[in-house]
């Protein structure tokens, strides 16, 4: 008799058992009620599907077949998705790579010029060794040979090329592992048995730079792209590769995509081996465009010889020459300075640690970022913020007895005895202080300009920001406040303040191409020139494509009173401190100036003219640092300069 707890036997019988499939499951399962007799109106003879679940369940190993099945189904079509929808594009570039190979091929840069058709910067041959990703990753013999004929090629012992290898043991991008072979090492490894696909070589163009030193500054240099720059460019939008160059500083960084050019590319059709079989598609590469510069390459040059000749080989200085009517740059001169070809055919480190230790910082350009009190040559543009102020007019006179003393405070001219009754012209002429600190902070009864003027009409005529010249590392200058000095010093301004920045002094600061562009302001009539260097662009059939378009504003300041600051300038060599500038054979209008920089060091030197007088070609403005007075260190430089000018460049009527 069967057991009345077997849910599985009816009637009594014995089950037994036939297998078949279990709707909903798909594999075979025992169902206990297909062979036996019963009753089919008999509510017992019913087994619910439930059940056979449960029977099902209750085999183990059949659930967790079921489990890994379920499981695995899911992760699968997972995957699918992955792989086809989120990161289809990229398989699909990836197999598109594997199919098609990019033969790059980059353009000439475009070549730097000067106003007179100088070459200041070309491209001539140069090879590279190129070591792609898989050449680091070589079994020992392999590798060794390798080494061991470059070696020989190279004529450098073989530790050296492994060291230089071992930096790169896990790079996963093509890298220059030689830079600069000869043409003859580039021969011997052409014949250089090796594989192709991981080390080959690069026959491009380096960047030259005929004039060297003289042009660096302006110029700067074209390097190899680092990290920083790498990690820049990844940002946005580009066509660099790591191997390639790019502007470092200067024009060369200023103007780097246009002189770069379009690179080319052929898009090649590979099998599996990486066999070439037709060319799909191709883009020619695009030179850069050429650039004609505002530079005057033998102006620039004169006035470098000049600075060295003068002062000796461990001079500092600077001098900047414009064109007064457009605020085209005719020199830029910075000294000392360096060789730009260091750079760009593979600077040494010790090459660029004497660069970098050197205390007169050759690298740095001070023509546009040094910063310096002006001294007396801001006295014209005091002049000027006085007149248009109604502080003064043209016949306004002060006694200069020698200085001016406020209690226990002496503020001296630079003339024993001073300089007698002196008007506007008088104080620009000979520099009289005394006219100065009237004019700027008053005395007694007598109201000055004050400092918030005086620092607003300097702001008029381009200081204490950048003037927008096109290249990088201009320096704004500073001009200080009541405020400023407050919170930075933690002391009020005094009237001796104001004195002080009346006549270039204390906190004031100015840079090179600043004091050229005022002066400019005032030769001109009363235009401020945004000034510049490229002055067109061009392509290498000679079609000009871009040319400068000078821009300029006027400072508000009256034409009459402008000409009355000018001729103070031209008196200045009339009767002035620049009396030796009378014989040179064009009229000169200049100012003077001699900076205190306090403590043991001797005074800056400035000196800064435009000529010819009547109508202005040339404005030079110069400083040699701790040169001493402007009148004797920097004014025969400027002599000399002005001398040149005249035989060579000057227009005749």
């Amino acid at each position: 008799m069967a057991s009345q707890h077997d849910p599985f036997s009816i009637q009594g019988k014995p089950r037994t058992k036939k297998a078949r499939r279990v709707p909903g499951f798909g594999l075979q399962a025992f169902d206990d009620t297909e062979d036996i007799t019963h009753d089919a109106t008999s509510k017992n003879n019913y087994i619910p599907r439930r059940e056979r679940f449960v029977h099902i369940v209750r085999n183990k190993k059949v659930l967790f077949f079921w489990i890994a099945m379920i499981v695995g189904v899911v992760a699968f079509e997972m995957r699918l998705v992955q792989l086809q929808i989120v990161q289809g594009a990229v398989h699909r570039s990836r197999a598109e790579r594997n199919r098609l190979d990019v033969m790059r091929s980059i353009p000439a840069r475009g070549i730097f010029f000067d106003r007179n058709g100088e070459v200041l910067a070309e491209n001539i041959p140069h090879f590279r060794l190129i070591a792609g990703p898989s050449f680091f990753n070589r079994n020992q013999e392999d590798l060794a040979r390798d080494i061991n004929s470059l070696s020989n090629i190279l004529d450098q012992d073989p530790e050296e090329i492994l060291a230089n290898v071992e930096k790169y043991e896990n790079n996963t991008t093509n890298i220059v592992l030689i830079d600069g072979l000869t043409q003859q090492q580039a021969v011997d490894f052409s014949l250089m048995e090796h594989d192709e696909q991981t080390l080959w070589l690069d026959a491009g163009q380096r960047r030259f730079y005929p004039e060297g030193p003289l042009q660096s500054h302006i110029l700067g240099y074209v390097g190899s792209i680092n990290a920083r720059e790498w990690g820049r460019l990844e940002e946005g939008e580009h066509d660099y590769t790591q191997i390639d160059t790019i502007g470092k500083t200067g024009l060369e960084q200023e103007y780097e995509s246009i002189l770069r050019g379009l690179v080319g590319k052929k898009y090649l059709e590979v099998d599996a081996t990486g066999v070439e079989h037709e060319i799909i598609s191709e883009e020619r590469a695009q030179a850069g465009l050429n650039m004609t510069l505002s530079i005057d390459n033998a102006l620039q040059e004169h006035l470098y010889n000049q600075i060295l000749e003068t002062h000796g080989p461990g001079v500092r200085a600077a001098a900047v020459a414009l064109d007064p009517n457009t605020g085209a740059v005719r020199a830029l001169v910075s000294v000392p300075s360096y060789d730009n070809n260091l750079f760009s055919s593979g600077i040494t480190t010790e090459q660029y640690r004497t660069l970098t230790e050197n205390k007169n910082l050759p690298l740095f350009n001070r023509a546009i970022s040094a910063q310096y009190p002006s001294g007396s040559t801001i006295k014209p543009v005091v002049s000027l913020a006085a007149l248009e102020e109604e502080i003064v007019t043209p016949a306004t006179r002060f006694l200069s007895n020698g200085g001016i003393r406020i209690d226990r405070w002496f503020y001296p001219d630079w003339q024993a005895g001073g300089h007698g009754m002196t008007n506007v012209t008088k104080a620009i002429a000979e520099s009289v202080n005394t006219y100065y600190y009237m004019v700027g902070g008053g005395y007694e009864d007598f109201t000055g300009l004050g400092v918030a003027r005086i620092t607003d009409y300097f702001r008029e005529f381009g200081m204490g920001s950048p003037l927008g010249l096109d290249i990088e590392g201009e320096a704004a200058g500073f001009l200080p406040s009541k405020n400023w000095k407050l919170k930075e010093k933690g002391e009020p301004w005094y009237v001796g303040d104001t004195y002080h920045l009346a006549i270039g002094q204390g906190d004031l600061l100015v840079t090179p191409l600043q004091v050229a562009a005022f002066t400019a302001t005032v030769a001109n009539g009363g235009t401020l020139y945004t000034p510049y260097l490229a002055e067109n662009m061009f392509h290498g059939g000679g079609e000009i494509v871009w040319t400068q378009q000078p821009e300029g504003s006027r400072v508000p300041v009256k034409k009459s009173h402008i000409d009355t600051v000018r001729f103070g300038m031209r008196s200045t060599v009339l009767n002035g401190t620049a009396k030796s500038f009378q014989f040179l054979p064009l009229d000169v209008a200049a100012k003077t100036g001699t900076a205190q920089v306090g403590g043991d060091l001797e005074t800056h030197a400035w000196f800064t003219a435009f000529a010819p007088y009547e109508n202005p070609e040339i404005v030079i403005a110069l400083i040699v640092e701790n040169g001493g007075e402007g009148s004797v260190a920097a004014a025969p430089i400027v002599y000399n300069t002005l001398q040149w000018f005249a035989e060579n460049r000057l227009q005749e009527d």
